[in-house]
Parts: C-alpha cells; structure tokens; sequence
C-alpha cells in the first residue's frame, strides 16, 4: 500500500516502507517528524521558508539600524533552505517548488504582517515566537532517531545558528520594551 511522504510540498507516492511489518499504514501515510525522516526535512523546509519571509518583511519594519542584520537572517533561512532541499532528495524525495504553506504556518506569517501596524515592538515579538516555533521544529526533527548521520549534522548546524538568532532577536525585542518604557 503506497504511502504520502510529502503532503503539500509536492512529493510522491511511495511503496509503505511499513508493509508487513506489523505497522500501521495509516501510520505511514499520517507519518509525524518522530518517526519520518523525509517529513521532518520537510517540515523544516516549511519552517525555513516561512522563517526567511518573515525575516524579510520584519526588515523593512525594525529600523534602519537592524533591517540589514534581519536581511541576513533571511538570507541565511534561504541558504538552510537549499541545504535541505538537496537533504530531502538524498533521502529519496523529490522536490518540487510548488508547494503550500502548512496551515499553522501560514497563520504565523499573517501574524508577523499583523504586527507591523503595531510598530517595531510588536515585529520583534512575532519574530521571537517565530523563532521558537523554528526551535521546537528542529528540536522535534533531532529527537527522530531515524534521521540520517549526514541529514542530522545538517539540522544540528541550522539548529545553533537558529538559537544564536533567537537569543539575539529577543535581546532586540528586551531592549525596544526597555525603550518604550
């Protein structure tokens, strides 16, 4: 029985890696990121792409002083993309472009372009919660102990710079409600 390995991303079906091994292949095909390597990468690339947008958009609203810090991180974001991308290949995939955001993700997108009516602040807020969506994301992602050795050195890379990006984006958002008063 073939299962869904990619849901919104464009992936194909696949023989259920499960048959006849006394698993369920509504297990297979509703597969979460603990038990699915191709749908953890998957999911990160969904966060990276959300994650270099909103990076993208919070730049043209955090001030002159940090838009070209916040244009790296998207830059980066995109670079982790790319880097996952080729992960989801070698690991049997296949990528195509069009895709959909997943639901919880595209809400945060909407979010982030809520916030900027509301001034620096609350664009740093969004990107803070943004980042520890990312955070949960990649911590769920390394918990997979099916996750391949070359496929987990890459997301625990991305994993670092991701905290490093979190720590640095609350300590913008700390020093704005200082700032505000």
């Amino acid at each position: 029985r073939p299962s869904t390995s990619g849901g919104g991303t464009g992936a194909t079906v696949r023989p259920d890696p499960n048959a006849g091994k006394g698993l369920k292949t509504s297990d297979a095909v509703t597969g979460t990121a603990h038990d699915d390597p191709l749908k953890a990468v998957e999911n990160l690339l969904q966060i990276c792409k959300d994650g270099a947008r909103g990076f993208r958009t919070a730049s043209e609203h955090v001030g002159p002083t940090y838009a070209a810090e916040f244009q790296r991180y998207a830059s980066e974001r995109e670079q982790f993309v790319s880097a996952l991308q080729q992960e989801y290949v070698r690991l049997g995939g296949e990528y195509k472009e069009e895709g959909t955001f997943a639901g919880t993700l595209h809400r945060a997108w909407l979010n982030l372009k809520a916030a900027i009516s509301n001034g620096p602040l609350a664009v740093l807020e969004e990107c803070e919660r943004g980042e520890d969506s990312a955070l949960a994301a990649y911590a769920k992602a390394l918990a997979n102990p099916k996750l391949a050795t070359e496929t987990r050195d890459v997301v625990e890379r991305q994993s670092r710079v991701i905290k490093l990006v979190h720590d640095r984006v609350r300590a913008l958002r700390d020093a704005q409600r200082a700032a505000n008063g």
